[in-house]
């Protein structure tokens, strides 16, 4: 991967990603510091944030109740992207196989049930 993304011709961006401690790794590292273009530091999404933004995020939320969303981040989301991807995924696809356009308790639950019971520590 190094050799690829140092020939001229490439055309990609190259992310970083880490957790606590990742910046200052990095950026004692001549060679990586000078490969990182902007420092982003992430932090939890507000709690009164998330229905707004999982609508956007994707359209299974679009309809949902902003109570059936915080419901959802309260017991899996944990404000966190990493988790809601991991429930949008296998909610997308229960709904896909029901054909229905929008999550609803009955999706939720059967999402909680497909990854482990649902409530996430």
């Amino acid at each position: 991967m190094h050799h690829v993304a140092h020939r001229p011709a490439t055309r990609f961006a190259l992310l970083y990603v880490g957790g606590d401690g990742c910046w200052e790794v990095l950026s004692k590292e001549p060679m990586l510091r000078s490969r990182v273009f902007r420092h982003l530091p992430f932090s939890p999404l507000a709690p009164a944030k998330v229905p707004a933004l999982m609508r956007r995020y994707h359209p299974i939320y679009t309809e949902a109740s902003d109570e059936l969303l915080h419901e959802v981040d309260a017991s899996y989301g944990h404000d966190t992207m990493r988790d809601w991807a991991v429930f949008t995924h296998t909610a997308a696809a229960l709904c896909a196989e029901q054909n229905l356009t929008t999550v609803d308790e009955a999706v939720i639950h059967n999402t909680y049930t497909l990854l482990g019971g649902g409530l996430r520590d």
